[in-house]
């Protein structure tokens, strides 16, 4: 209701022109108004310039007027309010680069605030048109090296997209307004003021994000997302060269913000980071898909792994945030190493001491990253990752006890020493995690007399399923698993047929 009642006085400043419903061109009543005198007149066009909805050429002309407007105007408030009306009306990289150049340095606070949002507006926008491009394959593979970034990139990606898919706007336009615009978010990061470097970490997190959701995912919920076409993945991963290496440039200034002593600020730039960290493993996974043979989209050799110096200048300060006083940046700090593999490993203590939090999502996220990190740790990482995987076996938490599981299966024989930790669960717990602990042993190569004496506990009073699970274990022990055959006998009279089976099973195996 306020905003409504906003316009309509903002429609009764502009005058009568505006006000009438049958005004050929409202972009006149605007430029007239922005060429007054009367300064609230010339507030009421702006406020209500994106407002219009203009697009095509009266936006041009709207995006000329305003221009025009904010390079003559004294008035610290309207030049304000002209720069958040630029970056609605979302006019050309060009025409947006020389406005920001000029006013992301203005002496006025409140100016060059108005102009961070500008660039926040501009980037959403160009997020927004990009959408989810849908790459044909029958494309011209010849023109793809060229539309990865070399000499005359727009002009081919312009005719192949037109001639497959007809998104003009879309692949052309992302990659020439990103490796345009993302400077100045480098540019505002730099700012003394934490409004401003908020928006230069937000327009990062934007782009990075736009990034992440066009690149195919294989490990998606959606059954049809995870049906790749390996040429549409390969040709994605390829277009987007520029804008990784846009990425690339910008990424190294999210540290100044991320370690603000302001807490917004920390928070907006750990996100940035945690979108490019996103963005660089499907990068990696979507360029993995075979084929792997290049030989006909492009010549040139780019990196396999593109996003990798964004990500490396980013995961020293986001490791940082694992010991900040806000939970929420210790879950986003978590969070964005869980999937950066080796990378992730010189942070292994901070890992450890989050594995150990009083929240819960921090403990869980943590648990799952150590598992994740036994396939990269070294000889002598691997006990303490262990040992703290084995506590959390006994978490209070369901969901954390459920992700210590799934963690220690990928330790092997290293995760011998977590034998009673699976026991404790296998005899106790929830029915579905004593079956899951009880499956787990193998893998570790469970302490067998232990093992033993558990399992042969419980074969009398357990779950159906339970029992199932023992006696499958035991049966594949053999010989080893005599001490049990008289916890196993009664069940060969079990009520349960499937129960009598793997008892007859595992005297036959054992026997």
């Amino acid at each position: 209701m306020r905003a409504k009642s906003i316009l309509l006085l903002a429609l009764l400043a502009l005058g009568p022109t505006m006000a009438q419903a049958q005004a050929p061109n409202p972009t006149e009543s605007v430029r007239a108004a922005l060429n007054s005198n009367e300064i609230e007149r010339q507030r009421a066009a702006l406020v209500l310039l994106p407002e219009l909805g203009l697009r095509g050429e009266r936006a041009w002309e709207a995006t000329k007027a305003v221009t025009d407007f904010l390079n003559k105007s004294q008035d610290e408030e309207n030049k304000a309010l002209a720069l958040v009306a630029i970056g609605k009306l979302t006019p050309s990289s060009e025409v947006s680069s020389n406005v920001l150049q000029k006013f992301l340095s203005d002496p006025s606070l409140k100016v060059r605030r108005a102009a961070g949002a500008m660039l926040t507006e501009l980037l959403a926008g160009l997020a927004r048109d990009f959408g989810k491009p849908l790459i044909i394959t029958s494309g011209n593979p010849g023109s793809v090296s060229a539309l990865a970034g070399s000499a005359g990139s727009s002009i081919w990606m312009k005719k192949w997209l037109a001639a497959t898919v007809k998104e003009e706007p879309g692949w052309a336009r992302f990659n020439d307004d990103t490796q345009i615009l993302l400077p100045y978010c480098a540019i505002a990061l730099t700012d003394q003021d934490d409004e401003i470097k908020q928006s230069g970490a937000e327009g990062i997190r934007i782009i990075a994000r736009a990034i992440a959701d066009v690149l195919p995912d294989p490990n998606s919920g959606n059954a049809e997302s995870r049906v790749v076409d390996p040429f549409e993945s390969k040709v994605k991963w390829l277009l987007l060269q520029p804008c990784f290496e846009s990425l690339n440039s910008a990424a190294p200034l999210l540290s100044q913000g991320i370690s603000s002593a302001n807490a917004v600020t920390r928070s907006r730039s750990v996100r940035a980071a945690e979108a490019i960290l996103q963005a660089r493993a499907l990068a990696l996974a979507t360029r993995q898909y075979p084929p792997e043979d290049f030989a006909e989209l492009t010549t040139v050799n780019y990196p396999v792994d593109a996003l990798k110096p964004a990500a490396m200048s980013v995961l020293p300060a986001v490791a940082t945030r694992l010991s900040d006083e806000s939970t929420e940046l210790q879950l986003a700090a978590i969070e964005s190493l869980e999937h950066q593999q080796s990378a992730a490993l010189p942070y292994l203590k901070q890992i450890l001491d989050a594995s150990t939090h009083e929240d819960l999502f921090v403990r869980w996220v943590a648990t799952r990253t150590l598992g994740r990190l036994l396939s990269f740790a070294s000889p002598r990482q691997v006990p303490a990752i262990v040992s703290a995987i084995a506590v959390r076996l006994g978490d209070s938490d369901l969901d954390v006890r459920g992700a210590a599981l799934t963690a220690i299966a990928k330790a092997g024989s290293n995760g011998r020493p977590a034998t009673r930790a699976l026991l404790d669960i296998a005899v106790k717990d929830d029915p579905n995690q004593r079956v899951q602990a009880i499956r787990t042993l193998p893998s570790i190569d469970a302490e067998r007399e232990a093992t033993l004496i558990a399992l042969g506990g419980i074969l009398a009073a357990a779950p159906d399923n339970v029992q199932r699970a023992a006696l499958s274990y035991l049966a594949s022990l053999g010989a080893a698993a005599r001490p049990t055959v008289n916890q196993i006998r009664p069940l060969l009279l079990d009520d349960d047929a499937d129960v009598r089976k793997e008892a007859a099973r595992a005297i036959l195996a054992i026997e």
